[in-house]
């Protein structure tokens, strides 16, 4: 690697904020999807009902699930989460998560997408009911093959549940 293209990976890996940025681009990029898909299949139902002011989000969702949309929202919005991660791991140690020397991800803390396990390195609290611990560890199957692919990179004895129910109690409250 020469000298420019060394120093632009070290200074951009250790700085938090282009992180946080990342993870913006990609929460925005996931609900400008959700959001035009659900347009459209609400507008569909609408039509196909005779009323374009009628139709049923809960149909439309069912719709957007069946096109295999909700598993690549839920990469997206995974992968900004993992950014998010990085960023603050960045800002607390004050250094870049990659290994310069090395030119690869620190092994013990980043060469996987299980944000529940990235986010007990930083020591991060996590609510007492285990809502958001069972969230980041859905999402992070979403990230490493569920958004992305249709099997995982190896085959396991028995695959993750990737059902996610957008009204499930045991996720945490959005509002």
């Amino acid at each position: 690697m020469n000298g420019f293209w060394q120093y632009h990976f070290e200074q951009v890996g250790s700085a938090p904020i282009v992180w946080r940025n990342k993870a913006d681009g990609l929460k925005r990029a996931a609900d400008t999807l959700l959001e035009k898909i659900l347009h459209e299949e609400i507008v569909k139902v609408q039509l196909e009902a005779g009323v374009y002011s009628g139709g049923s989000i809960e149909y439309a969702i069912d719709i957007v699930k069946q096109h295999q949309i909700i598993p690549v929202y839920l990469y997206l919005i995974g992968m900004a989460l993992e950014d998010i991660l990085k960023a603050i791991y960045v800002k607390k140690y004050g250094k870049q998560i990659f290994d310069t020397k090395e030119r690869r991800y620190d092994r013990g803390k980043f060469a996987h997408h299980d944000l529940l396990k990235i986010a007990q390195k930083l020591n991060i609290t996590l609510s007492a009911n285990g809502k958001e611990a069972a969230l980041l560890k859905k999402l992070g199957e979403y990230i490493e093959w569920a958004g992305g692919y249709p099997t995982p990179l190896k085959a396991k004895s028995k695959p993750p549940d990737l059902t996610f129910n957008l009204a499930d109690k045991n996720l945490p409250d959005t509002g």
